[in-house]
């Protein structure tokens, strides 16, 4: 939405900015010091548009109006444009599930909420979860241990065989 902002410390610049149809700032905000001095009109679109009317001489409210209306187009435009993708959003989210209605029907699926609720129904507890883990753990320890030996004894049967066994410890 668009900012009309009259910049000035005049004593009547109250009166200056309601005929202008600005608000009244008595200096020049941080993020327009670079473009700005006062006294001046600041017009500041949504869409970070920004024009700056010098009031030395004083300008009228009719220029105002003018220097505004790129702005009001501009926020309108963005506003319709908004409005479009919207209602495109809508469109073909409404079509989207139209068609994954479609496909389970098509493809004889069960309905994905009775199936989520069978699942969970039937899904392990916790206590029976961390008890299937330990007890794969164990497993693969056990696993991992054997082909250590394996490893072992393989190195040896291979210096055997090449003449280069001194010993067998560890085998």
């Amino acid at each position: 939405m668009a900012r009309y902002l009259y910049i000035s410390i005049a004593p009547d610049a109250q009166d200056r900015a309601t005929v202008l149809g600005c608000g009244l700032l008595r200096s020049v905000p941080p993020e327009f010091a670079s473009i700005a001095a006062a006294p001046c009109v600041i017009l500041n679109g949504g869409n970070n548009e920004t024009v700056v009317i010098p009031d030395n001489p004083p300008t009228t409210a009719d220029a105002v109006a003018a220097a505004a209306q790129p702005i009001l187009d501009a926020e309108a435009a963005n506003q319709a444009a908004q409005i479009g993708a919207n209602s495109n959003l809508a469109s073909l989210e409404s079509k989207a599930t139209a068609a994954i209605a479609t496909n389970i029907t098509a493809l004889g699926l069960p309905d994905p909420t009775a199936a989520n609720q069978a699942y969970i129904a039937s899904s392990p507890t916790t206590a029976q979860v961390a008890a299937q883990v330990k007890a794969l753990t164990a497993q693969v320890d056990a696993l991992v241990a054997q082909v250590q030996a394996l490893t072992r004894q393989n190195t040896a049967l291979i210096r055997l065989a090449l003449g280069i066994l001194d010993s067998t410890a560890g085998t």
